[in-house]
């Protein structure tokens, strides 16, 4: 998740700071780009670990993925989302991208 929101403005800042320090040779932009940079490297996800090993005869071999916690569906989040609305007033007519107005009586 963290990196998630990090990453593109880390990416933006590497990327200015380039620049800046090339076009104009300014030591401030070089400074912010080389931390972005920093800050990009230590984000990168881990290498998936992998193991090479010959099977003698008879061996065998077990391979499981394990799922991480499921991912509500697009309907599951509309439905929360619908759920956690104030329910609306039925003494209000609404008009779609206005304020409610009230009905006349």
């Amino acid at each position: 998740m963290l990196r998630r929101l990090l990453d593109p403005i880390a990416r933006r800042l590497v990327r200015r700071g380039v620049r800046q320090a090339l076009a104009e040779g300014s030591g401030v932009w070089l400074a912010i780009g080389v931390v972005a940079a920093v800050v990009r490297l230590l984000l990168r996800p881990e290498e998936p670990q992998v193991v090479h090993e010959e099977l003698r005869v008879g061996e065998t071999i077990v391979v499981r993925h394990l799922p991480g916690p499921a991912q509500p569906t697009r309907r599951e989040r509309r439905r929360e989302a619908r759920r956690r609305q104030p329910p609306r007033d039925a003494s209000v007519r609404y008009v779609e991208g206005d304020e409610p107005l009230p009905l006349d009586g």
